[in-house]
C-alpha cells in the first residue's frame, strides 16, 4: 500500500503508532486518532501493523517494518486532498524533521523507537535480581488472578530498593518485549494521589496499572 493510498485516519494512525515508540495498546491509540475498524484491518492486510491480543479483549498494535517505512514516508509526502491547516502545518514539521534525520542519517526508529536501557550495575559487587524479574516476581505475588492489572502503585511499594529510572526502563523493555501490557485506567476516578504520582508516560498518555501476558 503506498502513502498515497492511505486515508488521512490511517496515516496518523501509523505516525501515532511511530510516536508511542512503534507499540500502543489500541484503547490508547483510539484516543488520538478515530480508526474504524475496516481502516484498521486495511492496515494490517496489507502488512503494516500488526495486533496481539491483551487481557479482557483488548489488543495492541505494532509497526512493522514496512509500517515503519510507510510512516516515515509520510514526511515527505503531500497533505492528503482536502487537508485542513493543521494537517499542513503537521505535514511542514514533519518535512523540517525529515531534513534533520536526512542530514544525521537518522532513521524513524532512531527518532522515536523505545530502545533497551541497559540495567544498573549492583553497587559493591552485591548480587540481586535484575529490575525485570524483580517487577515479574513482585507482579506474581500482588496480582489476584491470570494477567489481572496491578497498579504501578503497588508495584513501587513493593520494590523499594529499585529507583524510579531503572524500574521505569524495565517496565519499557518488557512492554516492547510484549511480555506485559501497560494501559491507563479506564475509570481516572479511582485514581488516587499515589497512583497519579506513580504513572509511566507511554506514549501520549501516563500507564497506572500492567499485566503480565504469559
Amino acid at each position: 500500500m503506498r502513502i498515497n493510498e492511505l486515508k488521512p485516519n490511517q496515516r496518523l494512525m501509523l505516525l501515532a503508532l511511530m510516536a508511542a515508540g512503534g507499540a500502543a495498546p489500541n484503547q490508547h491509540l483510539s484516543s488520538v486518532v478515530a480508526l474504524k475498524a475496516p481502516d484498521r484491518k486495511a492496515l494490517e492486510r496489507h502488512g503494516l501493523v500488526l495486533a496481539t491480543p491483551l487481557p479482557r479483549g483488548s489488543f495492541a498494535l505494532e509497526l512493522t517494518d514496512a509500517g515503519w517505512n510507510t510512516a516515515r514516508e509520510t514526511f515527505t509526502a503531500a497533505p492528503p486532498p482536502g487537508s485542513r491547516s493543521a494537517d499542513k502545518v503537521l505535514h511542514a514539521v514533519l518535512g523540517r524533521l525529515a531534513g534533520f534525520m536526512e542530514t544525521n542519517l537518522l532513521s524513524a526508529a532512531d527518532v522515536f523507537a523505545i530502545m533497551p536501557s541497559p540495567a544498573p550495575a549492583p553497587a559493591g559487587g552485591e548480587s540481586r535480581p535484575s529490575a525485570a524479574r524483580a517487577i515479574e516476581e513482585a507482579y506474581r505475588a500482588l496480582v489476584t488472578r491470570p494477567q489481572g492489572w496491578v497498579r504501578l502503585s503497588a508495584l513501587r511499594r513493593a520494590l523499594p530498593d529499585f529507583d524510579r529510572d531503572a524500574l521505569d526502563a524495565a517496565l519499557l523493555d518488557l512492554l516492547r518485549a510484549r511480555r506485559i501490557s501497560l494501559e491507563p485506567v479506564v475509570d481516572q476516578k479511582t485514581l488516587t494521589a499515589e497512583d497519579r504520582a506513580a504513572g509511566l508516560l507511554v506514549g501520549a498518555a501516563p500507564a497506572h496499572h500492567f499485566a503480565f501476558l504469559d
